[in-house]
């Protein structure tokens, strides 16, 4: 669909400004999978038309060919005046390696906009910097808000729950790394936990928990953890 869309486009090219010229490019490029070469062209439809939209996506751009730096720069000069577009930054604190100050971000996105700071997307992204850091009381204290909170469309307090042992066996703690909810079959792993707050939501969260702190075993092992996300994602 895409690339029938840009095919007519592309018989437009008469018509178009330099800037829309480079937009296409940039599409195209995307389309194609060549990133660095949409990164070129965004540059160029961001020094044509320096709008906000434009250099937000030349800031992803950016982040998606592995230039998290010069990303945050661009993000940073934009939250000067959009301060939500400020809510991309924690990402790319990770991708630095940057992890208190993801969390900084994510405190000042969740001052800033109080009516998602209990959303499950806010709590994946704690989650995943405090894992990083291998924070098991933090995550701990984390997992019981989460818990409580209601259920939303797209995810679940179950794939909430399993984030952090991804996350711990993805910066090296392996022998900390969450793995499935205890006592759930293989085939309902990704069965939605909606009973927000009750007793069993609970009592599976420090389940796991208290099996995150336990002596490595095989069932924690870095191969058997990695087998277990491969299961998931299929």
């Amino acid at each position: 669909m895409a690339t029938w869309a840009l095919a007519i486009v592309e018989n437009e090219t008469n018509n178009l400004t330099p800037y829309e010229r480079k937009l296409l490019d940039a599409l195209k490029a995307d389309v194609s999978g060549n990133h660095e070469l949409s990164l070129r062209s965004w540059r160029d439809a961001a020094r044509l038309a320096p709008s906000w939209p434009n250099r937000w996506w030349l800031a992803m751009k950016l982040r998606d060919v592995n230039r998290p730096n010069e990303s945050l720069t661009v993000l940073d000069s934009l939250g000067l005046r959009e301060p939500g577009l400020l809510r991309w930054t924690p990402s790319i604190h990770h991708c630095l390696a940057k992890y208190d100050a993801e969390v900084t971000a994510l405190d000042v996105e969740a001052a800033r906009a109080p009516a998602t700071a209990n959303s499950f997307g806010m709590q994946q992204s704690y989650l995943q910097a405090l894992a990083a850091q291998g924070k098991l009381q933090h995550i701990a204290h984390r997992l019981d808000e989460v818990v409580a909170l209601p259920a939303e469309a797209g995810t679940t307090v179950a794939h909430l729950l399993i984030w952090p042992g991804w996350e711990l066996d993805a910066h090296g703690h392996a022998k900390r790394a969450l793995t499935y909810l205890p006592g759930r079959p293989i085939g309902a792993r990704s069965e939605p936990l909606t009973i927000s707050g009750s007793r069993r939501s609970r009592s599976i969260a420090w389940k796991r928990m208290h099996r995150l702190a336990a002596p490595r075993s095989s069932r924690c092992s870095p191969t058997r953890v990695s087998q277990q996300r491969q299961t998931i994602s299929d």
